[in-house]
């Protein structure tokens, strides 16, 4: 086989087999499309794409350079495996979480860097990266690149904050399951183990989770203000969704294409 590959490690078990690649698929994903796209345009250039499950599952020739892209929200077995044994050089390292979702890879960013020629984060990243690794700051990659005329600016509502229902992993603390004491077990000793390894790391150290739910709360008798996003469907002794009026549901691309807001408010990605 001569054609160059580059072998595609996502870190999102739904976007194996290839899917991801596909536009069909890519599009149901935020920030997802760019990859079909990519794809698409090495395929162009005679360079093959395809995700890390397809590569391990027959033989390549052991003559042709194989580049190893990874999606790192975290530092997979698979791409830890492709990386030791040779398989394949790293080529690409690209993350688009914050450090308290992909603590692990932040957190280790000086050490992962090591094993790619490319980083492709977000700006602030760039202070862990080892010299020796090229750095490139990242902006979230949307579908659209047009402006977007709306509603007169009079009939706008106050305000939309797009976030997900989600906080810092190392700060969920994982639920006691009396018919698998020892995986329970095995989950909270986990739990407690990166929660002393990051709490002397000053990006991971603190959240805004807490806050985000008390300013949602003070705002939720405000008709004015709208909340979209994943997640916030579900309850929980932190949220309760009927005592906060202003959720309006998980999907709000429809939202940009009216631009009926006279300000968007989204997760904060700058650090």
């Amino acid at each position: 086989m001569n054609t160059r590959l580059v072998v595609f490690d996502p870190g999102i078990e739904a976007w194996l087999d290839n899917r991801i690649l596909d536009e069909t698929f890519a599009r149901e994903w935020p920030g997802g499309l760019w990859l079909s796209q990519l794809s698409n345009l090495a395929m162009s250039k005679g360079i093959l794409m395809e995700t890390i499950d397809h590569f391990k599952s027959r033989k390549y020739d052991s003559h042709v350079p194989i580049c190893l892209m990874i999606m790192a929200n975290r530092i997979s077995p698979a791409t830890r495996e492709l990386i030791s044994s040779n398989q394949a050089y790293g080529g690409v390292c690209i993350c688009l979480e914050s450090p308290l979702i992909a603590y692990d890879f932040y957190h280790k960013l000086a050490m992962y860097s090591t094993w790619f020629r490319h980083i492709f984060a977000f700006s602030g990243a760039g202070a862990r990266v080892n010299v020796d690794t090229v750095f490139h700051p990242i902006v979230w990659p949307y579908e659209e690149n047009q402006v977007i005329l709306g509603r007169p600016w009079a009939e706008r509502k106050l305000l939309t904050l797009i976030n997900s229902n989600r906080r810092a992993m190392q700060n969920v603390i994982p639920n006691m399951d009396i018919r698998h004491p020892r995986s329970s077990l095995n989950l909270f000793l986990e739990y407690f183990r990166v929660h002393q390894q990051l709490k002397n790391d000053p990006w991971l150290r603190s959240e805004l989770y807490l806050e985000r739910l008390r300013a949602i709360e003070y705002f939720s008798n405000n008709p004015m203000f709208d909340l979209y996003g994943r997640g916030w469907n579900k309850c929980s002794w932190l949220y309760h969704r009927e005592n906060i009026g202003l959720f309006r549901g998980g999907m709000y691309s429809h939202i940009l294409g009216r631009a009926g807001y006279h300000q968007l408010c989204a997760e904060r990605s700058i650090y």
